[in-house]
């Protein structure tokens, strides 16, 4: 459970039905939120497909579903996300990592386990679970001194 907007979204573990190939029949809306749910499929290529519709998107409720693949296992996945990062508001995504501190902490407890457990090499400077981590640090080092005071910057 996360807070998106002063409102608490249930982020699925793993959603388990057929990916959509046809996309005519929905709204933009619609489409959106069938992706973001997308990123949480059981199918590894269904996340990737999906990620890549959403990541650019920067809206409240499709942020928790990135930061949620960054704190995953599958590398290529965690890479498109590096290779993206220009695409993400990092102050949107500062924001929600400020008001979610218990899902920061378990997304940074996920990528150090899965480093652990299956990467102990490379280095941790050059996994990229720990890049993502170093950036999302950087995003909410951005809300922070955006709340600061003026001249306390």
């Amino acid at each position: 459970m996360v807070l998106v907007s002063g409102e608490t979204v249930s982020i699925p573990y793993r959603v388990d039905f057929d990916e959509v190939m046809s996309r005519t029949p929905f709204s933009t809306l619609q489409l959106e939120i069938l992706d973001c749910l997308q990123t949480r499929h059981h199918d590894g290529y269904v996340r990737e497909r999906a990620l890549r519709r959403i990541i650019g998107l920067n809206t409240p409720w499709s942020v928790p579903f990135v930061v949620q693949l960054a704190s995953e296992y599958v590398t290529e996945i965690l890479e498109l996300i590096e290779t993206n990062w220009g695409q993400i508001d990092e102050r949107m995504l500062g924001r929600f990592l400020a008001d979610n501190p218990r899902f920061q902490a378990r997304v940074r407890a996920r990528v150090i386990s899965y480093w652990n457990l299956h990467w102990k090499r490379p280095q941790r400077e050059s996994y990229v679970g720990f890049k993502l981590l170093a950036r999302m640090d950087q995003a909410l080092a951005l809300t922070h001194r955006s709340d600061a005071p003026a001249g306390e910057t």
